[in-house]
């Protein structure tokens, strides 16, 4: 290297890296979300490159096999090639995040050979993500998950063999609800002013679309079906991809929900979304998430995430006795395990479910009761016509019994 290398910034995932060239060979090397602590691991680096521990190779592969049929390689080629299969495969957030786990395993284990790897490291790697890497009580399980599935991958698809047979506990906490209760959603919509941001949030309380796809919602997306009704016919959805035969993902657009988007296509008819900020771009992710959770400390309420809209649908939708699969096809869900991970279980809903079950119990022990009367008064009704039978045809007896004498 002739020149001091120079730190670049990629906005995609929040990284800094660096592309350094030795011999005619290039590599990227990440060096983390800091500025300060990406310009002390360009230093060690540098530093491994010089002493030998980081090799540029004209090598394509490390892959071996050992004598006993046990396939191997190092670990950042494996890392390499599982993030360039995710990124062919699955949605572009999906690679995003789990290439942040697998790079901060590479930088935790070092240079190693997939064979080498232990349960011990794996425990050590947990925890020191749910230490350095938790915003709440299940920090880490993602690091730990993505660890998991690229080393099965690599089983699975015969790249190298997995030496982890049993892997560390991941440690869940059950979240607390997300949804929105009548009262704070009163306070939200009181205190957030009409605009754009206000109609995204109703958007996603009447269709319980996630908020990538309302932030992405396009007019295309727009169809009228032959009876004069509205709905969104969306091809690339999140789990189009989990499947084998794909399906569009189809939501019925309620009178209120149609003319939202209509009103937002008048402001901007050229545009290419549905809803833009006032630069006239596309929200964010990050810009999304800021403004609900400012508008919710405003309010004077919890603060939520866009995501707590669609879990607010599902609720009341299941409050509603809505069939668990027909709420999960309106959901796009694969799984109706899924679409039971967004229903908040309230003690309000448990007791309207307690006070139905105990209406129809209550309605079999009614008819029940009726059929036991209806059945006594029949009962009652025939020992009667059957002793006044019996009575009859004794005075009958006894008057031809006189007739005789």
């Amino acid at each position: 290297m002739k020149q001091t290398p120079s730190i670049q910034f990629d906005e995609t995932c929040g990284q800094y890296y660096v592309r350094l060239q030795v011999d005619g060979i290039r590599k990227r090397f990440w060096l983390g979300s800091c500025k300060k602590d990406a310009v002390a691991n360009l230093k060690d680096t540098l530093k491994n490159i010089a002493t030998g521990k980081i090799t540029f190779t004209v090598s394509e592969t490390t892959a071996t096999t050992t004598p006993d049929g046990v396939r191997d390689m190092r670990l950042e080629e494996l890392a390499h090639k599982y993030l360039v299969w995710v990124q062919q495969n699955l949605a572009l957030r999906t690679y995003i995040t789990r290439r942040y786990s697998i790079q901060a395993f590479i930088k935790y284990i070092g240079p190693a050979m997939v064979s080498q790897l232990t349960r011990i490291q794996l425990s050590d790697f947990y925890a020191w993500a749910r230490q350095h890497h938790s915003r709440g009580p299940n920090g880490g399980n993602h690091h730990l998950r993505d660890v998991r599935t690229m080393l099965r991958w690599a089983e699975e698809y015969e790249v190298c063999d997995n030496p982890i047979h049993r892997f560390p506990k991941i440690h869940h906490t059950p979240p607390t609800t997300r949804r929105f209760d009548d009262g704070d959603m009163v306070k939200l919509l009181q205190r957030i002013p009409a605009g754009t941001l206000r109609d995204m949030l109703l958007f996603g309380l009447l269709t319980g679309m996630r908020p990538q796809e309302v932030r992405e919602l396009a007019p295309p997306h727009v169809i009228r079906s032959p009876d004069g009704h509205f709905h969104l016919c969306v091809e690339q959805h999140k789990t189009a991809k989990m499947v084998s035969d794909p399906v569009p993902r189809t939501v019925p657009l309620s009178a209120e929900a149609h003319a939202i988007i209509r009103r937002q296509v008048e402001q901007h008819p050229s545009a290419n979304h549905v809803f833009l900020t006032e630069d006239g771009t596309i929200y964010s992710a990050d810009v999304f998430r800021r403004s609900m959770e400012r508008w919710c400390h405003r309010a004077g309420i919890t603060q939520r995430t866009p995501y707590a809209l669609r879990h607010t649908f599902a609720s009341r939708q299941a409050d509603s006795n809505t069939n668990l699969v027909s709420l999960g096809q309106l959901m796009g869900h694969t799984s109706t395990k899924t679409t039971a991970r967004y229903i908040s279980s309230s003690q309000e809903h448990h007791r309207q479910v307690i006070d139905r079950n105990a209406e129809s119990i209550l309605a079999l022990v009614a008819a029940s009761d009726e059929k036991s009367k209806d059945g006594q008064k029949v009962a009652s009704k025939v020992a009667s016509n059957s002793f006044s039978k019996k009575g009859k045809s004794g005075c009958v007896v006894a008057t031809a019994c006189a007739t005789a004498r």
